[in-house]
């Protein structure tokens, strides 16, 4: 199985899908990390219903839910204030600790998938969508659940793929849109 870190707004989105985290993360064979930097970022998802309570995850949450917080190292805190030059706090903490641990990291940001790829080695990225196509794929979720779970994505995080996810035609079937 391997680790990969998730950025703040993949976390986001894979909790507003209302499937578990694990059962995401054994759909793509990954155990989900987090920084503690992302963790103690403000996540906020908006509720279904338009009158419901915004909910709150805060480190503890999230680690009930199956992520397993990581905190920086010495190397990584360097490397960490050098990438915050480029792109915010989660994803420079993100990319840091992949960079020196070898992993994959989890984000939807435009910047910081440019600054994953010019590191040397470049550092994979994975997008929400292939994450949430791999548990479609494997869960044998039939469409009415799938399309259930993608606009609950959309609704509770705001989040619509862009124009160049690979995986948007997949989505824009799924959902009907």
């Amino acid at each position: 199985m391997e680790d990969l870190l998730l950025d703040a707004c993949v976390a986001l989105n894979l909790l507003a899908s209302g499937v578990h985290l694990s059962e995401l993360a054994t759909a793509s064979e990954v155990r989900f990390l987090m920084t503690t930097v992302v963790a103690t970022e403000m996540l906020w998802l908006d509720p279904l219903d338009p009158s419901g309570t915004r909910e709150r995850f805060d480190r503890d949450a999230l680690t009930a839910r199956g992520v397993t917080l990581v905190t920086l190292g010495d190397d990584e805190s360097e490397r960490f204030v050098e990438l915050a030059r480029y792109v915010d706090d989660g994803e420079a903490s993100t990319i840091a600790v992949a960079i020196h641990r070898g992993l994959r990291v989890a984000t939807d940001d435009r910047k910081a998938f440019r600054l994953a790829a010019s590191q040397s080695p470049p550092v994979e990225v994975t997008r929400t969508t292939t994450l949430l196509r791999r548990w479609a794929d494997t869960s044998g979720a039939h469409g009415e659940h799938v399309r259930q779970v993608l606009q609950a994505v959309r609704t509770r995080a705001s989040y619509v793929p862009p124009r160049d996810d690979p995986h948007l035609d997949w989505w824009t079937s799924a959902t009907g849109a």
